[in-house]
């Protein structure tokens, strides 16, 4: 399972709590590939969904296949220069 810091959890539960004033449904954060490269949307939890809790509420879904491949990816938020927004770090270091 990815591992969500802290930081990228508060960001993501604000993020929800500010589209769930619009959409009545619990929402979550999901990611899986698009266009072959990892994006986040926000969407449904839906059945077979592996998710990441935040106090008491699941604020990530991964689809088996998402979730096998980003196993032990650390899920963050930086600041790249527009604001802020998730970041995937993986650790490269296989030796």
């Amino acid at each position: 399972m990815a591992i969500v810091t802290p930081v990228a959890a508060l960001y993501l539960e604000a993020a929800l709590e500010r589209a769930e004033r619009e959409e009545p449904q619990p929402l979550v954060v999901r990611i899986d590939r698009q266009s072959g490269q990892w994006a986040a949307r926000l969407d449904r939890q839906a059945p077979g969904d592996e998710t990441v809790e935040s106090n008491g509420r699941a604020i990530l879904a991964f689809d088996e296949e998402a979730a096998d491949a980003l196993y032990a990816t650390v899920i963050d938020v930086e600041d790249r220069g527009t604001g802020p927004e998730l970041v995937l770090k993986t650790d490269d270091r296989s030796n």
